[in-house]
């Protein structure tokens, strides 16, 4: 009973940060930004570690409603790739907060 209520402790003690970007984890693409967002507290600052370019011109961001997100550019550039963005391109919608 005593080695499963220590198992049970160890598992519930891991749980917060599965799934969760670490703050100094490099975000490589929009899907890291977007699961970085995800996994974001309410009012936490993101920030860009590197340039990101959207890899097709259907991939979009989405800041979830209810949640406050601040993104830190940190001298980066972030582009959904198109030179003409009314092709349908890459989008980012806030149903929450969004600051940059």
């Amino acid at each position: 009973m005593l080695a499963w209520l220590l198992s049970l402790a160890l598992v519930l003690s891991m749980t917060p940060v599965m799934g969760v970007y670490a703050a100094d984890e490099e975000i490589g693409s929009w899907a890291d930004l977007q699961a970085k967002i995800y996994g974001a507290s309410d009012g936490e600052t993101i920030t860009l570690t590197q340039d990101l370019t959207g890899e097709s011109r259907y991939v979009a961001l989405t800041v979830p409603a209810g949640k406050t997100i601040a993104l830190d550019l940190n001298g980066k550039t972030l582009s959904g790739g198109l030179s003409d963005p009314w092709e349908g391109g890459n989008v980012i919608t806030v149903q929450g907060s969004l600051t940059v």
